[in-house]
């Protein structure tokens, strides 16, 4: 390992340990919030890495914006919908449509910075700095969407219906439908497996001990009743789903997105 790695990880450990467990210091505070505490955990390490080595900032600010908020709000409506898990308190006076909090939406923005500075610090050599027009096709699909969800919520049609996802299992429908990009792009560039499972096992100790100071403070709660099973970590239960498609399968799918959609795939 060189030196010069070998310190990154060390100093992104120490950061990752003194910014995740941040809200339980500043519980009776206003920063008691998942989006305040989302941008404490990706800010310093995402400024540290920036600063260790030139990263293509435009296209990370544009996957998070697209790959966060955009495809986040889809994300955030349909789990609150289906019961898969919800965000039960927000410090706005509204939420999206009855169902998003604006709290959760922006969260994403942060972490999907978090991963995409992370797996190119250390995994992918950015050679290409133009946006690729790949991009459409994760804007229009996903603006269609947004405007199916509004058009359906106003005439008050069952979209969850629609979906299957009233029908049961609703996460582990939702997670196969959004890793079903990457596992097609690993078919076509066998190539890419590596970089996204060592960039999995790298980030999996990290959303770990999100899901755990998360679950603590009662950032999202499980309302469902029909997971595939549950798992309990330090004293706190959460399903099964979170350990498949948020701690091991989040950042490989961010990653295969931005690189299909924004990157070159290589």
């Amino acid at each position: 390992m060189k030196k010069d790695t070998f310190i990154d990880i060390v100093v992104f450990v120490f950061l990752i340990f003194i910014t995740v467990p941040l809200p339980f210091f500043i519980e009776s505070t206003w920063f008691n919030n998942p989006v305040v505490w989302s941008f404490i955990v990706a800010g310093p390490v995402s400024i540290y890495f920036g600063l260790r080595r030139k990263k293509n900032w435009k296209k990370i600010i544009v996957g998070s914006l697209v790959f966060g908020s955009l495809f986040g709000v889809i994300l955030e409506y349909f789990a609150h919908i289906s019961l898969a898990w919800q965000v039960p308190t927000t410090i706005f006076p509204f939420r999206i449509l009855g169902a998003n909090t604006i709290d959760a939406v922006i969260g994403y923005i942060p972490m999907t910075i978090f991963v995409l500075v992370f797996y190119e610090h250390f995994f992918d050599n950015d050679a290409h700095h133009k946006i690729s027009p790949h991009i459409w096709r994760a804007i229009i699909p996903a603006i269609v969407v947004v405007i199916m969800v509004i058009i359906f919520h106003f005439i008050d049609l069952p979209l969850s219906g629609w979906l299957g996802l009233k029908y049961g299992n609703a996460y582990i429908k939702m997670g196969i439908l959004a890793i079903t990009p990457m596992i097609v792009q690993l078919i076509r560039f066998p190539k890419l497996f590596s970089k996204y499972a060592m960039l999995s096992v790298s980030l999996f100790w990290v959303f770990l001990l999100l899901e755990i100071v998360g679950v603590s403070l009662n950032y999202w709660i499980f309302p469902g009743k029909d997971y595939i099973g549950t798992v309990t970590a330090f004293g706190k239960t959460f399903p099964l789903e979170e350990i498949i498609f948020w701690m091991f399968l989040y950042p490989p799918t961010i990653a295969a997105y931005y690189e299909k959609c924004i990157d070159d795939e290589k």
